[in-house]
């Protein structure tokens, strides 16, 4: 049973964690309220991907999206507008991309660097 104060089920996650059994239970609960399923995609450039680690790939992120939308989950993607590593090419791309999969919403981001991370001291030799 679901507490029908519950409105919103919202789920942030990698692309390459949602299995078929997961999106079928993620879809299961459309009934009962809205449902948003946002994936981390932050770039399309696959050498930015391969930098940040991000553990997936464009492909795998396409893949993803068209699964939750074969269920109607409405799909979010959350992308980092000013990577070191990318250029306008790649965020014209990216855009185009999220368009053709007919993505519901977008979140973009700032890059944010701590220093003393892995990702702070790159950034740093990029320099």
């Amino acid at each position: 049973m679901i507490d029908d104060r519950i409105v919103i089920l919202d789920i942030s996650t990698r692309p390459d964690t949602v299995e078929d059994e997961k999106l079928d239970l993620i879809a299961s609960y459309k009934e009962k309220m809205d449902v948003y399923l946002e994936f981390g995609l932050q770039s399309v450039n696959y050498n930015t991907l391969k930098i940040l680690n991000r553990g997936h790939t464009l492909a795998e992120f396409i893949d993803a999206v068209n699964r939750a939308k074969k269920r109607n989950i409405e799909v979010i993607a959350h992308m980092i507008i000013d990577l070191p590593w990318d250029n306008e090419e790649d965020i014209i791309e990216g855009a185009k991309i999220l368009s053709a999969l007919n993505i519901d919403g977008v979140k973009l981001h700032s890059l944010y660097i701590t220093e003393n991370t892995v990702l702070g001291k790159c950034s740093k030799k990029e320099k």
